[in-house]
Order: C-alpha cells, then structure tokens, then sequence
C-alpha cells in the first residue's frame, strides 16, 4: 500500500463507526479531572484542532475520535484499545494532517501531570523537522513524530517551541518505538504556577500514525 501523500487521498472504508468525533469541542476552563479519562463518551473539557479533519468518509485528513473499539475510527486497523474502563481518544487519518488535543490545566507548587499513551506508527520512521506542519519533511519522509507540551495560554495550537511552548514533557526521537502498547508518563511541572493548555500533537505527514491517550489528571501538591 502507497505511502499517505499530499497529491493521493486514500479512501479506504465506507463509514467508520465511533463514538465522538473531534471538530466541535467543549471549552476545557481547567475544571480539575473531569473526563480527564474519556469516559463521558466525548470530547467534554477537551478541545481539538486539525490542518485537514477527516469529518465524514472520501475527506481527506485525520481527526481525533473518542472511542472504545479495538480497532482505528476510519481504517479499522488492529488497535490495542482503551487503556482504563471504557474508552480513550485516538487518532486516525485517511490523508496526511496535523491533529490537535488540547486542555487547559490549573498549575501550582508540586504539581504533577499524568497521562497513558499508546501508539502505532505504521511509516516505521519518525521525523522532526522543527515543526508541526505535516508538508515538512526531513530529507526523505514527511514530518511524522508525536509531541506533548504545555503552552501558555492563547498560544498557536499548530506552532512548537520558542513563545509557543512553555515546557515540552514528551517527544518521538529517531529512537523511539515505532510501535508501543499502554505506557505510563510522570511529569513534575511544579516549576510552572498558573493556567496553562496541556497539548498532545500528531503529525501523520508520511503515514498512518495512530496515537491513543488516556487516563489524564493533574495533581496539585498531592
């Protein structure tokens, strides 16, 4: 099967069956916990953002999905599924794109940031051009990474690094699993104090990169 590319748009299922659909997403004002899980089923407290959006079968794009299936939203590939209870969220592609998940997060001494995240990068190379555009590349593949930081508030959910990030928690490198089941992630943030939006961001410039994520919660001096 050809590589996802900015000139083919692979259309590859007559419907995909999911249970939320990023695009129209609820403010996320920093309310503690709540669906920090996914369990109510959306995207409650959560909002996306993506280049393309993938929204109803033959779009070109990705999206974030909240879903409880063993397998992807749109392609139905093999998945591992939700790391805790009943459901995660998940990304999907059917076209090269950039996909978003944000919360704004309360921060204060001792605070800590704690997630589980899954992945599946079917390209079998990651790339980090210095960017979060899916039409970069590096060289030979398209830009293609997983990156997870904490940006102030009104930052460009697209851009990385510089004002546009105020701590970076966890990035692909060149050495990283191209596949990787449930993984725990512990990051003490207790430098920062104040309101601030937690960001997951996935570029699938080469390929499938299906990305899951679960189990959020802040803890504040806990």
């Amino acid at each position: 099967m050809r590589a996802i590319t900015h000139k083919t748009i692979l259309v590859l299922v007559g419907g995909a069956m999911v249970l939320a659909l990023a695009g129209v997403a609820g403010a996320g004002n920093g309310s503690g916990n709540k669906n920090g899980d996914f369990e109510m089923g959306d995207f409650t407290k959560w909002v996306t953002y993506c280049e393309t959006c993938w929204t109803t079968p033959g779009d070109m794009g990705g999206n974030w999905f909240v879903s409880g299936k063993k397998e992807t939203p749109i392609n139905k590939f093999s998945w591992f599924g939700p790391m805790q209870k009943e459901f995660e969220a998940v990304t999907d592609e059917d076209g090269h794109d950039t996909m978003v998940l944000t919360r704004t997060v309360s921060l204060g001494k001792g605070s800590r940031i704690n997630f589980d995240l899954e992945w599946d990068n079917k390209a079998g190379v990651w790339c980090d051009p210095g960017t979060l555009n899916s039409n970069d590349f590096c060289g030979t593949p398209f830009n293609q990474q997983i990156w997870i930081d904490l940006q102030p508030v009104g930052a460009d959910p697209f851009l990385k690094g510089g004002p546009d990030t105020a701590k970076t928690l966890w990035h692909t490198t060149n050495s990283t699993a191209t596949k990787k089941g449930k993984m725990q992630l512990r990051f003490d943030v207790s430098s920062l104090s104040g309101t601030y939006v937690f960001r997951v961001a996935v570029v699938a410039g080469e390929f499938y990169l299906n990305v899951g994520i679960d189990e959020f919660s802040v803890n504040n001096g806990g």
